[in-house]
């Protein structure tokens, strides 16, 4: 992959709000999307939302600590056009992915990522908004196994299926997302900045989310832990700390070392 110096503001403007027009008849989950809205209160009540924040701890497999990660989710929509980006923080690494309408991108610590895994990888994490417009799904990850071959190692997608206590229509639009980006991320290559979590044993082909402790906030229920589980054993889990639901317009997201939250919360 290569690196660019950071585009300029200018620049980093038209990527991020480049434009993105949903279509229902070339998408095939759209009906998935809109059954999974009016079961959780309509698409209204998610469009409202513009943006969200979530502070979360991640414990994988043997480790003896977890890792603290903050997601935030830029949501835009105007004149029926939705633009958005995903913001991960964990450590001292700010992540953004985004769309722009045409391929995805990514800006690692206030540089351009080019290339196609880069594009692959924008696109996964962001063009699902189109999919995953209703949350919790939208802080989590796909399960990627990294297949050895040479030359390159590869993304390798794993089956992933839903405990009970989900319902119907969110596991259903979560297995279309990853059915529709699986052709697109099956060619990827992988990068120094993609996670390949969970680690399960060679061979296994089926991972199980479990969600629970469900909780009120802002009226909307969300399951603050989530784990892993392979063949019944837990390899991992999320949970999240924090959630708060704003609105209001992204500012200088692409300074990555300097950007902060609003209402007095964390600085970097």
């Amino acid at each position: 992959m290569t690196q660019q110096k950071a585009p300029s503001r200018l620049v980093v403007a038209a990527l991020c709000l480049g434009g993105w027009v949903v279509s229902s008849q070339e998408d095939p989950a759209r009906a998935l999307l809109e059954q999974s809205l009016d079961a959780h209160g309509g698409r209204a009540r998610f469009e409202a939302l513009r943006d969200w924040h979530i502070v979360a701890e991640r414990r994988l497999g043997t480790e003896s600590e977890p890792r603290r990660e903050i997601y935030e989710e830029y949501m835009l929509e105007e004149g029926g056009l939705i633009r958005t980006l995903l913001i991960k923080r964990i450590e001292d690494s700010v992540s953004v992915y985004g769309h722009d309408g045409r391929r995805g991108f990514v800006v690692l610590d206030g540089n351009l990522e080019n290339g196609s895994e880069a594009e692959a990888e924008g696109y996964y994490r962001a063009h699902g908004e189109y999919y995953l417009r209703a949350l919790p799904f939208k802080w989590m990850d796909p399960g990627v196994r990294v297949t050895k071959s040479a030359p390159d190692e590869r993304y390798e997608f794993l089956r992933i299926e839903a405990e009970q206590g989900v319902g119907r229509a969110w596991t259903d639009v979560w297995v279309a997302a990853i059915d529709k980006t699986t052709h697109l991320l099956h060619e990827a290559r992988l990068t120094h900045h993609t996670e390949s979590w969970m680690g399960p044993e060679h061979g296994v082909r089926e991972i199980t989310y479990r969600y629970s402790d469900y909780r009120d906030v802002e009226g909307i229920l969300f399951p603050f832990r989530l784990e892993y589980l392979v063949g019944g054993r837990k390899t991992g889990e999320n949970v999240i700390q924090s959630i708060e639901l704003d609105t209001g317009l992204a500012k200088d997201l692409f300074l990555a070392r300097t950007y902060g939250r609003r209402k007095g919360g964390l600085q970097r």
